[in-house]
């Protein structure tokens, strides 16, 4: 096999997201990216690569979702916990496109043939996947519910109400006492 990548540690850039049913009708995200770059071991510096596209594929089940929300917490700060947000087909969908992330390769050998193995494990066919629908990206919502505990909006710093404008009247609304003049100030 001519690699066109060498094992190890790359910096990505998002080209394109998108939920598919693989070949065996498992739900998975596609996570298409170009490589800018791999990182040398000795020194951390991010060393010029094949120009080239990628694509990691993430298989969605019970025994992956919660670490499917996770991995794209702390890789992109997605924070909803809904397959849904995430399908681009959708209007306010959270775009992961032209986002940078760190990604691991390495090889293996499946069916008697060398490939590449990027950070995720799933298994790249030679023609597309079906996209899933709408309908799929509920669904798995219902299997699934949100996969992390809801995060807890922070407290009020104040209870206080605020002051009603000086031009209200109502209830609430109280007149100051008319000013003295025998005041001398």
């Amino acid at each position: 096999m001519n690699k066109v990548f060498l094992p190890g540690t790359y910096r990505c850039r998002v080209t394109c997201q998108a939920f598919t049913k693989a070949k065996t009708g498992t739900d998975q995200f596609e996570l298409q990216f170009e490589p800018l770059g791999q990182y040398d071991p000795q020194t951390g510096e991010l060393v010029a690569c094949a120009d080239d596209m990628r694509t990691i594929y993430k298989s969605i089940s019970e025994k992956t979702v919660a670490g499917f929300f996770e991995d794209l917490r702390q890789l992109f700060g997605y924070e909803h916990g809904t397959f849904t947000r995430l399908m681009s087909e959708v209007e306010g969908h959270y775009n992961l496109i032209g986002m940078e992330f760190d990604a691991k390769l390495s090889y293996e050998v499946w069916q008697g043939k060398e490939r590449e193995r990027w950070n995720w494990d799933a298994r790249r066919s030679g023609t597309p996947n079906q996209r899933i629908t709408q309908e799929d990206a509920k669904r798995l919502d219902m299997l699934f519910g949100v996969a992390r505990p809801a995060v807890k909006p922070p407290a009020a710093k104040s209870r206080r109400k605020p002051a009603a404008p000086a031009n209200q009247e109502g209830p609430e609304f109280h007149k100051a006492p008319e000013a003295d003049s025998s005041i001398p100030f």
